[in-house]
């Protein structure tokens, strides 16, 4: 039989609290989910704090080492630069009191002792016969009569107009003695030479030198002509005939002086002020170092990454020197990365000004630490998802499987409820045969008992059936080893056997079974 179109809901049986149940998970579920995302992003926000928190602690640390190794650090630059100034091959400038470049220099222009009025007379008379009479062997007599008759501070201007006397003679010898005179009295303080007279002798010999075919070492020279036109700048001049005159002769200045040279010029006066004994070139990226010695100061210039590498030793930390303009002369082998955790200025001489830079020594070990704490979370947060996934697909399904079932078990009991209506029919109509014919004969008032003990039977398993639903139990068929042909024969001598006023108002004939009782008049 069907069930009914409208069939009546079930009420709370076992089944429903079970849907409802999976139901509540199943939303459970759903506000799990973003709490899980939460803990996740609180987690991630949790990993930064503590990347942050070790990096802040590796530079603790490598600033804890720094400043137990600044001070010998320190200690080491100044013995460094000691030494260095010690250094007698060093390459020096001599400044005096007010920090003016004194040597090497050239003199001051004009600078040379000027003839007495005698002196300058015979001179002039020297000019006029040398010029007038063209008598160079004459000119070189009335010179050196004069040189002989001549005060010690009148002898610079003599020697001169002797140095060009021979030099007109082609006298070249005599050039290169006159020209060594006037520079060795030069430099003895026996008299001072003018910047043009000093320049004219060092000309002179370089003439001599080249028509001998002997070498000169021209480099002083030329240390002193650069160092000056970087000192005095645009107030120099002459410096490029000079300049030419000695590199075509060959004088080179080696790179420890073309560096000073460009120091000088990169340096504002004075050189070192009297309360120090460094200073930065920025420029340069270098020091001048003084050193009092002699009456005056010595200068040397020293670049700070070689003693920087020799004197500092930061062992576990990368680490970088900045001068007070900001620009790196000093790094470790491993260069920084990024941002550095810490910055300490030197407050103390000989590195006042200059910044120290530190970072971890592990700053990769950590960021890869720090990459596998977050791969480990996200595969964790992963996993959580997928679980929470898998777990709501089931949930889900089995609901799915309960509301099938739930209907199943409704429509089953709906056609059960259908199906007591035969044995309750069955039952009232024997029931009734049997009351109302109390003279049947015995063998068929045990038929009909029979019948009404069978389906009384039937009607109780069915019941027994609704109560397993109701329970929430699953209603397993009974299957008995019978003999389905006998089943069958009873079943339809059950139903032809119905008595007539029964069978009259069924409406169908397998609504009731056939009156068992002989029809009357048959």
């Amino acid at each position: 039989m069907s069930p009914r179109a409208s069939t009546p809901k079930l009420p709370a049986t076992a089944a429903g609290r079970q849907l409802r149940r999976r139901l509540a998970v199943v939303a459970g579920v759903c506000l799990v989910a973003p709490l899980l995302g939460f803990l996740g992003l609180f987690a991630a926000r949790q990993l930064d704090a503590q990347r942050s928190l070790s990096r802040v602690q590796a530079a603790d640390a490598a600033e804890a080492r720094a400043a137990r190794s600044l001070p010998a650090a320190a200690g080491a630059l100044s013995a460094a630069l000691a030494e260095r100034l010690d250094d007698p091959q060093g390459v020096w400038l001599q400044v005096d009191g007010q920090g003016e470049l004194v040597a090497p220099r050239l003199p001051a222009p004009g600078a040379g002792p000027l003839p007495s009025p005698e002196l300058a007379q015979a001179l002039a008379a020297g000019d006029e016969l040398e010029f007038v009479l063209l008598d160079g062997p004459a000119a070189l007599l009335h010179y050196r009569a004069l040189l002989e008759r001549a005060r010690p501070e009148d002898r610079a201007p003599i020697l001169l107009e002797l140095l060009g006397s021979y030099a007109r003679a082609d006298d070249w010898p005599a050039v290169e003695a006159v020209a060594q005179e006037l520079l060795a009295g030069h430099a003895r303080g026996a008299w001072r030479l003018g910047r043009e007279g000093y320049l004219h002798a060092h000309l002179a010999r370089i003439d001599a030198a080249q028509a001998l075919g002997s070498t000169l070492d021209l480099e002083p020279a030329l240390r002193e002509l650069e160092l000056t036109a970087a000192w005095e700048g645009r107030g120099f001049q002459g410096a490029g005939f000079f300049r030419e005159r000695l590199r075509a002769a060959g004088a080179r200045l080696t790179p420890g002086w073309t560096r000073l040279a460009e120091a000088v010029a990169a340096a504002s006066r004075p050189l070192v002020p009297r309360d120090q004994t460094l200073r930065w070139v920025p420029g340069l990226d270098a020091w001048f170092a003084a050193q009092e010695r002699d009456g005056g100061r010595r200068i040397g210039l020293f670049e700070p990454q070689t003693l920087l590498r020799q004197a500092l030793a930061l062992p576990g930390a990368r680490a970088a020197i900045r001068d007070p303009l900001g620009r790196p002369v000093w790094t470790t082998p491993h260069p920084l990365e990024g941002e550095p955790e810490r910055v300490l200025v030197w407050r103390e001489p000989p590195l006042r000004g200059f910044s120290l830079e530190l970072s971890s020594a592990d700053e990769a070990g950590l960021e890869r630490a720090y990459a596998q704490q977050r791969r480990a979370l996200f595969a964790l947060v992963a996993l959580a998802g997928a679980v929470l996934v898998l777990a709501t697909w089931v949930l889900l399904r089995q609901a799915g499987k309960a509301v099938d079932l739930a209907r199943a078990r409704t429509d089953f009991v709906a056609g059960v409820t259908h199906d007591l209506k035969t044995p309750l029919a069955l039952i009232r109509l024997y029931g009734e045969t049997l009351e109302l014919h109390p003279e049947q004969d015995l063998e068929r008032r045990k038929t009909f008992a029979g019948v009404v003990v069978r389906e009384a039977d039937r009607l109780h398993d069915l019941v027994e059936n609704v109560l397993q639903l109701t329970r929430g139990e699953v209603a397993a068929p009974r299957l008995d080893a019978t003999d389905l042909g006998a089943t069958v024969a009873a079943a339809v001598d059950e139903s032809g056997s119905a008595p007539a006023a029964v069978r009259g108002s069924c409406r169908s004939s397998t609504d009731c079974p056939r009156d068992p009782r002989p029809e009357r008049g048959a």
